[in-house]
């Protein structure tokens, strides 16, 4: 038995997930299908080969842009992107495993699949990093623990420099 990921679609049982987290669960029973269908966000989900259809986590990606004013100077000069106008980027935008299945790595197997997408996505699209905006403490530890790093010092908004994340890529294979 291998878990697998997947695009979302409507054969995935969206209604039995949940993280524990209400307005995660909410996004994913209510939302993630339609934005998925509509190509206004991307759904990955986590499924175990012989239960296909059971969801053990998701994430979903969206691209974003930020402004020049909208990006402290030193993460812009450190980006390379300083004085673009505007600054492409990945919206890690959700993110979470099911409650019983926390704590066993799975998290990390997601984590590892969005990063290694939104390299790919990034050599055809143009991005120079993936964000992520962590729901609480644990989530933004989780996210540190993969070399993210705050935006601004007075934002939870965290950012994984694109460059980095081809490394780690290229250090894998």
């Amino acid at each position: 038995m291998e878990d697998r990921i997947a695009p979302l679609d409507q054969t995935h049982d969206r209604a039995a997930f949940s993280c524990g987290k209400r307005g995660i669960d909410n996004y994913f029973h209510r939302h993630a299908l339609q934005a998925q269908l509509r190509h206004s966000a991307a759904t990955f989900v986590a499924v175990n080969a012989s239960e296909p259809q059971r969801v053990l986590g998701f994430y979903t990606l969206i691209a974003i842009e930020f402004r020049d004013d909208e990006m402290p100077d030193v993460v812009a000069r450190k980006l390379k992107v300083k004085g673009m106008g505007s600054i492409p980027g990945i919206l890690l935008a959700q993110f979470a495993t099911l409650e019983s299945m926390q704590g066993r790595g799975l998290g990390r197997l997601l984590l590892t699949s969005a990063l290694e997408k939104c390299l790919e996505a990034s050599n055809n699209v143009g991005a120079v990093a993936v964000v992520a905006d962590p729901i609480d403490q644990e989530a933004e530890g989780f996210y540190r623990k993969f070399d993210f790093v705050s935006l601004d010092p007075e934002s939870p908004r965290l950012v994984l420099a694109m460059k980095t994340i081809a490394q780690a890529c290229s250090r894998r294979r």
